[in-house]
């Protein structure tokens, strides 16, 4: 059975919706303002792509098939670019793989009040995604591929910053519920839960992972970026996304 996996069949078989309704997810902390819905941006967000023909879901309530499914989903989020002379709000789209597959121009206000202020930005930057919209591949990563594919034109590296960084340290009893110890690496799900925690031989948390359909493949993230972790040949890889180039870390 193959397991490619495409946004409009995961739509359709796995959340229910129709071949026409793509998913969007907005992420929680949006353009980094650090409350949820400040300067009603969430609201906005929601219900401009609602409009445009998506089932949207805010980050903090997916329901539980698309938690395992995020590849089923496009992330958007926004780059605030604003200093004390304007507020300046950029779009992003992001894939499951957090590879960046758009950015809008930029929403750009001079208004004092900053609630008005993010809002005329939110609408020129939501204005500029409606003009480019037709140039966007929303086609999920093909999974199945990234678990077999040949390490030719990827560059792959040791983890060695990950964890020289990682400052969480998580108590874990050997063999208990909801831990899977393989290849010194620890897979922690709390009461068998698809959200948890991959942690090395020393019970440090490297990342915080959620499963997937996939046997091996999780979607993955650290403090600095988000991906996707499957095992390959006996060995985990840390697969994501930045300045545009995909990247391959091979996990110890």
């Amino acid at each position: 059975m193959k397991k490619i996996l495409l946004l409009a069949t995961l739509a359709t078989t796995l959340l229910g919706f129709s071949q026409e309704k793509p998913i969007m997810i907005v992420a929680n902390n949006l353009a980094e303002l650090g409350t949820f819905d400040k300067y009603y941006l969430h609201t906005y967000t929601k219900q401009f792509f609602e409009k445009d023909g998506f089932v949207v879901y805010h980050e903090n309530e997916l329901p539980l098939d698309l938690v395992s499914n995020r590849c089923a989903a496009t992330v958007v989020n926004f780059k605030d670019k604003s200093n004390m002379f304007a507020t300046k709000l950029l779009m992003e789209l992001k894939d499951c793989t957090g590879k960046v597959i758009f950015t809008s121009d930029e929403g750009f206000s001079r208004e004092k009040s900053y609630q008005t202020a993010y809002r005329q930005a939110f609408f020129e930057a939501a204005k500029s995604y409606s003009a480019k919209k037709g140039t966007i591949d929303f086609t999920a990563p093909v999974l199945d591929q990234v678990v077999h594919n040949s390490k030719a034109n990827i560059e792959t590296k040791v983890i060695t910053e990950v964890q020289k960084s990682a400052n969480t340290v998580v108590a874990v009893k050997q063999g208990g519920e909801g831990v899977k110890t393989l290849d010194d690496l620890k897979f922690v799900f709390k009461d068998n839960a698809l959200e948890g925690v991959l942690l090395d031989a020393n019970n440090v948390e490297l990342y915080k992972i959620v499963k997937t359909s996939i046997d091996n493949l999780y979607t993955a993230s650290n403090k600095y970026v988000d991906g996707i972790i499957y095992k390959k040949e006996n060995n985990w890889y840390f697969e994501y996304t930045k300045n545009g180039e995909k990247l391959i870390e091979l996990i110890k």
